[in-house]
C-alpha cells in the first residue's frame, strides 16, 4: 500500500497503473489482480487505509473528540488522498446499490452511533465534521459547531442511557458527552480488520510480491 500511495502522489492518478506498481514492487503484475479487480479497487483500499487508525480507535470505545480531531489531522494532512477516498469509491462503481460512503466512514459513524445511541446524530456529526474539513476550517471551529449541534439533542441521548441504565449520576453536557468512552464489546473490539484489510493482507503475503 505505501509503494502504491508513493506512487499515487509523485505520479498522480493517470499514471498510477498496476503494471507500474507491479515494477516498482518488481513483481508479476497478475499477482496484483489477484487480489483487485482493477486500479479503482486497489486505490479504493489505500485511500481508506489512512483513516484506519480512526476507525480502530472508535471501535475500541475511544471518546467521539478525540476521534474527531484524529480524523480532522489526518484528513487534512492529505486533502487530496482524502478527496480521492470519496471519488475512486463511487466513480465508475458497477454495483447499482454500492453504498456511496467508504466502508472506513461507515465504521467510524458506526462507532459514534454506539456511543450516542442516535444514527442520524453520529451521521451529523460526521458530516459537520467533513464539510469543515473541506472548507479548511480548524479542528477546534469544527468541534464547537458538533458540541453546539448536540445541546437541544441531550434530552433524547440522556433519555436514551436513562433507559440502557447507564447514566452516570452527574451533570451532563454535550462537551462532556462527546468525551467520554463507550465501553464495547470484547467482540467488537476483536473485530477490527475489515474486508479491505483482509485483501490487503493476503496480497502482501503473496510469495510473487517483493516489497523493495
Amino acid at each position: 500500500m505505501e509503494t502504491t500511495a508513493r506512487c499515487l502522489t509523485d505520479e498522480g492518478y493517470d499514471a498510477t497503473t498496476i503494471r507500474r506498481i507491479a515494477a516498482k514492487l518488481d513483481c508479476a503484475v497478475g499477482s496484483i489482480y489477484r487480489y483487485f479487480r482493477d486500479k479503482r479497487d486497489l486505490l479504493d483500499v489505500v485511500a481508506q487505509s489512512s483513516l484506519e487508525p480512526v476507525a480502530l480507535k472508535v471501535e475500541a470505545g475511544a471518546p467521539v473528540e478525540s476521534s474527531a480531531r484524529q480524523y480532522h489531522e489526518i484528513a487534512s494532512s492529505d486533502l487530496a488522498m482524502y478527496r480521492l477516498m470519496f471519488w475512486v469509491h463511487t466513480v465508475g462503481a458497477t454495483e447499482p446499490d454500492a453504498d456511496v460512503q467508504p466502508q472506513v466512514i461507515r465504521r467510524i459513524i458506526a462507532g459514534w452511533t454506539q456511543r450516542l445511541g442516535d444514527e442520524s446524530l453520529a451521521r451529523r456529526s460526521w458530516m459537520t465534521l467533513h464539510g469543515g474539513i473541506t472548507l479548511g476550517m480548524s479542528v477546534d471551529q469544527v468541534m464547537e459547531i458538533i458540541t453546539k449541534d448536540f445541546e437541544p439533542r441531550m434530552e433524547a441521548v440522556v433519555a436514551a442511557e436513562r433507559r440502557a441504565g447507564s447514566l452516570k449520576p452527574k451533570v451532563r453536557t454535550a462537551a462532556a458527552l462527546l468525551r467520554e468512552p463507550v465501553v464495547v464489546e470484547s467482540e467488537l473490539v476483536a473485530q477490527q480488520e475489515s474486508d479491505s484489510h483482509v485483501k490487503v493482507a493476503h496480497y502482501l503475503a503473496s510469495e510473487e510480491v517483493v516489497l523493495l
